[in-house]
């Protein structure tokens, strides 16, 4: 006989879309009720956050014909076969019209610095000054020296249409004059 153990409880993170019908003072209870799912199916919530900057927010397109709404993200520790129960019990809330569960990844995690906030010990400017070092303009000389020897400053070989100054088109009409004579 082969005896099996439990499996071990793995991290999950989840975002839950609410429903606008909801309101602010009516949010924490619908956070506190999913919860107390996460721990009815033997989870454990580790954190859940529904501030800044997540929240109250425009919806990318209509979802059961809302416009807005509510977005909470939890990570949390369950048994996988407890999350399919989970997924139900949140599919049966009619105040949550979007949920996804996700393995935790630590490898994904994002910090202030991926949503384009600077750091602490950096200022504004630093990012304009960085941006500056990686595609610095070409001094007249270097553009000179580089082929681009026209007036306007800009790069003829980018593929760009150029602005026709019309000399071709009257060639070709003179063209067809001489052939009306």
């Amino acid at each position: 006989m082969v005896a099996r153990h439990a499996p071990k409880p793995r991290k999950y993170e989840m975002m839950i879309v609410v429903a606008p019908t909801v309101t602010e003072e009516g949010l924490p209870a619908v956070v506190e009720r999913v919860s107390g799912l996460i721990e009815t199916h033997n989870g454990t919530v580790e954190s859940f956050t529904y501030d800044s900057p997540w929240g109250r927010r425009r919806l990318a397109y209509p979802i059961q014909k809302f416009r807005d709404a509510f977005y909470v993200l939890y990570y949390f520790d369950m048994e996988p076969r407890q999350v399919d129960d989970l997924d139900r019990d949140i599919r049966l809330d009619s105040t949550i019209i979007r949920h996804l569960i996700v393995k935790y990844d630590p490898l994904t995690e994002r910090t202030g610095q991926d949503y384009g906030e600077p750091d602490d010990d950096e200022g504004e400017g630093d990012a304009d000054e960085a941006r500056e070092a990686v595609a610095p303009e070409p001094s007249e000389d270097e553009a000179v020296a580089a082929g681009d020897d026209d007036d306007d400053g800009g790069d003829d070989d980018d593929g760009d249409e150029v602005e026709d100054d019309g000399e071709e088109e009257d060639d070709a009409s003179d063209e067809d004059d001489e052939d009306d004579a």
